[in-house]
């Protein structure tokens, strides 16, 4: 399981209504990343796609679908740790997408549970 795999559990047509599924692709996805063997964070070249993530659980969460709490809490604990380069250049070029994740980090703190 991949951030983009996770994101197509929220736009495709067959699985959109599904939240429960979707949070628990995404509590699966964060506890392979996480766990007590193992402490791996996102890749730098990911950004993009997590902030889309956390865009689509906000928008679950304005709808009061209470499902994507846990989901969320486990992005927060992978989001402890360090992000991954794979090059010694990714901290400089992805750079520029840092925002889109505080943008929608941002977003679910302003968010009334």
């Amino acid at each position: 399981m991949d951030l983009l795999k996770v994101i197509d559990l929220f736009e495709s047509k067959h699985t959109a209504g599904l939240a429960d599924r979707q949070a628990t692709a995404i509590i699966q996805l964060c506890k392979a990343m996480v766990n007590e063997d193992s402490q791996t964070g996102f890749f730098y070249r990911e950004l993009p796609q997590l902030a889309r993530v956390l865009e689509l659980i906000h928008d679950r969460l304005s709808k009061r679908e209470y499902d994507m709490i846990p989901a969320l809490q486990a992005i927060l604990d992978v989001l402890k740790v360090p992000f991954i380069k794979e090059l010694a250049s990714d901290e400089l070029s992805q750079v520029p997408n840092m925002p889109l994740a505080f943008n929608a980090l941002c977003l679910l703190l302003k968010q009334e549970i």
